[in-house]
This record gives C-alpha cells, sequence and structure tokens, in this order.
C-alpha cells in the first residue's frame, strides 16, 4: 500500500533528524522536531485505539481525525500504565515504569516549550533563549525516548 510506504519514509526521515538533534544550534528545528514527536506519538496511539474498535470492544470513546493528544493520551491510560526497557544497540538502556505518566508530564513540558518562544505570561519576565533553547533540546531528547518506549508498546499491542 503507497500511503504506507511513504509514512514508513516519513517516520525513517524523522528518525534520521531526531537522533542528530544534540547537533544543532536551531531553536526552531528542535520545536519542529519535537511537534513531529507529538504526531507519530499520535498516530500510533490513534493505530491502537482504531484496532480495538475493529475488534468489536466496547469502551465508550468516540475516535475522530480531531481527537487532541490529551484525548488519545487518556483513551488510551489503561493500557499505556506499563513499564517498559529497551536495550539500544549503543549500549542505552531506556526504561519507564508508568509510560503513560510519562507522556503526559512530557506533554505538558512540550507545550510550554512549544509556545515559549512567543508566549509570555503577563508581568512575568520573558525566559532568555539560551534557557528556552535548553528546554525545547531536552524536550526533543525526553520525546525521542518516551516515543522509542511507545513504539515498543505499541509493537506489542497491534
Amino acid at each position: 500500500m503507497q500511503k504506507n510506504i511513504n509514512k514508513g519514509e516519513a517516520y525513517h526521515l524523522f528518525f534520521s533528524k531526531i537522533k542528530l538533534c544534540n547537533e544543532t544550534s536551531d531553536i526552531f528545528h528542535l520545536i519542529g522536531l519535537t511537534a513531529a514527536t507529538e504526531s507519530i506519538m499520535s498516530d500510533r496511539l490513534s493505530s491502537f485505539l482504531l484496532n480495538i474498535r475493529r475488534n468489536n470492544y466496547k469502551n465508550g470513546f468516540v475516535l475522530n481525525s480531531n481527537s487532541s493528544f490529551a484525548k488519545l493520551l487518556l483513551q488510551c491510560k489503561v493500557h499505556l500504565e506499563v513499564s517498559l526497557k529497551i536495550n539500544s544497540k549503543d549500549g542505552v538502556t531506556l526504561q519507564t515504569q508508568n509510560l503513560f505518566d510519562e507522556i503526559w508530564e512530557w506533554k505538558e513540558k512540550r507545550n510550554e516549550v512549544v509556545h515559549a518562544i512567543c508566549k509570555s505570561k503577563k508581568n512575568v519576565s520573558h525566559k532568555n533563549l539560551q534557557i528556552l533553547f535548553s528546554e525545547a533540546l531536552y524536550s526533543c531528547q525526553q520525546g525521542h525516548n518516551l516515543l522509542r518506549l511507545l513504539l515498543k508498546w505499541s509493537k506489542q499491542n497491534n
């Protein structure tokens, strides 16, 4: 199926770029990678929920193309409350005790990072660019690690 080949190529391009996030000095590049991370997470969660629906489970949820990332996470919450561990080829071990909690926390921080570059709160000093860059880099790295764990979970559950 052509669209799946295209999606695979897009995922491959994303992973080749996010692995190099430490080498960028462009905060907007990091924000873009972070947004793409959320998009892939949403895609995997949507796929999981659609598979549940296809299998005739009655979970009382409504899924459409407008479902927010938060809504998808909440609908998958019970299934994401798992511990996972990945041993990478590069010797790095990724693990979580509760994938849902960690993704939810990342989502909250991601929202701050994505909007902080241009938004500020009334009577609060705007963060300097170096702090914003450090937070964007961390969000990108953390999102990448959580995405890898989510993809492992997705393979086990789809």
